[in-house]
């Protein structure tokens, strides 16, 4: 009977240390997947480091640790909406990093710059308006496929709307 009950003992204990290991490498490894951690970095740098709470330059698990405006899905960064946060810089060329984010809402902020051209395919919604977003509407927007709403107005865009817009079957609202 002694036997018997140290190997149940050891069994419990090796269930425990299993679910020990798995919680100590998602604590290592972070939750969110690597590719967003790269692209929300870079995000957050060209908008100039601002003042938001969790964001930090290098790193960070953002699915995790909940950082303002962030909504994930598992390790999957979903969405980034800070609309109206007094947000300035740019946005940079690496939001295509995003593995697959459905929604990006900048609106009533102070970003500047062009429009990146490579943006996310997943992309469903994806709002700029009341910014100062410079230049003008990236061709590359026709890779959208899966975008249904969009608002740019309130900008200083130039030049002609492109024909990228024919192949978004989806969109309900621009």
């Amino acid at each position: 009977m002694s036997s018997k009950r140290s190997g149940m003992e050891w069994k419990n204990l090796n269930i425990f240390l299993g679910f020990l290991l798995i919680y100590a490498a998602r604590i290592s490894f972070g939750l969110t997947n690597p590719s967003d951690v790269a692209a929300i970095n870079s995000l957050y740098a060209a908008l100039g480091s601002p003042l938001l709470p969790g964001w930090i330059a290098s790193g960070g698990d953002p699915c995790a640790e909940a950082w303002q405006g962030v909504q994930c899905n598992g390790s999957d960064i979903m969405s980034i909406v800070l609309n109206g946060a007094n947000l300035g810089g740019q946005l940079g060329d690496n939001l295509g990093m995003f593995a697959s984010i459905k929604a990006i809402d900048f609106s009533n902020n102070q970003i500047g710059g062009n429009i990146p051209s490579n943006l996310p395919v997943t992309m469903q919604n994806f709002f700029l308006s009341a910014n100062q977003f410079s230049g003008s509407i990236p061709d590359s927007l026709s890779s959208l496929t899966m975008l249904t709403d969009m608002s740019l107005n309130n900008n200083n865009l130039s030049g002609e709307i492109p024909d990228a817009f024919q192949s978004l079957s989806g969109l309900i609202n621009l």
